[in-house]
């Protein structure tokens, strides 16, 4: 059956759940890999015995991933499908032979097979309504970093003291964007337009 399996342009497969399913009965040495959060991993549900590595932290996944056995099948799989395909891209381009990707991600498959725990329900308004506060916050503290290195140009500082604020301001945007794209993640994913901008921005965090 495996045979069937056709890869797609970027080098991996991505499989409906029953071909996952035939996929898990069929490949004992089958590596599960998780690449949501430690967070969603443990409230959310997963699957049994699976690996845990955050796609989100883009140098410590890339860093962990190449410590494991390229030649081996993994199935990779996050929420809803956004961040596996954007996971299995990267692997695939790191040199791992065998790559599938969980069309849908756990929440389609908790619907369908029971024996996973339940997910817990997308955050609620409240929730949302504190991450964008909490996002505005931190963008404010950032634009008064770069009114301080315009200041800092137009009084001739030293350069170098100017590039570790910029470097630090660089990596100030960095945090911002991930939890952007976490607020992106379990709010505005409810349209499959919207999961196609989410790959595409995902995509763009890796570069």
């Amino acid at each position: 059956m495996l045979n069937f399996f056709k890869k797609n342009n970027e080098g991996f497969k991505t499989l409906s759940l029953e071909e996952c399913k035939n996929l898990m009965d069929s490949r004992k040495e089958l590596v599960y890999l998780d690449v949501r959060t430690e967070k969603e991993h443990e409230s959310e549900g997963n699957i049994e015995n699976s690996l845990v590595i955050d796609f989100f932290k883009l140098s410590n996944f890339k860093k962990e991933i190449e410590k494991l056995d390229k030649t081996l099948p993994y199935l990779v799989y996050c929420a809803v499908g956004g961040r596996s395909k954007a996971a299995a891209a990267l692997m695939v381009k790191m040199g791992f032979e065998e790559v599938y990707d969980m069309a849908g991600g756990l929440k389609a498959w908790q619907k369908t097979y029971s024996n996973t725990q339940p997910l817990i329900t997308k955050l609620s308004q409240d929730e949302a309504r504190e991450k964008r506060e909490d996002i505005i916050k931190r963008l404010s503290k950032i634009e008064g970093q770069v009114r301080g290195v315009k200041k800092m140009v137009d009084n001739e500082d030293y350069c170098a003291n100017i590039l570790n604020q910029t470097l630090a301001i660089n990596s100030a945007m960095k945090s911002v964007n991930k939890e952007i794209m976490e607020l992106f993640l379990n709010v505005c994913l409810n349209e499959e337009r919207n999961m196609e901008d989410f790959f595409t921005y995902v995509k763009k965090m890796m570069k």
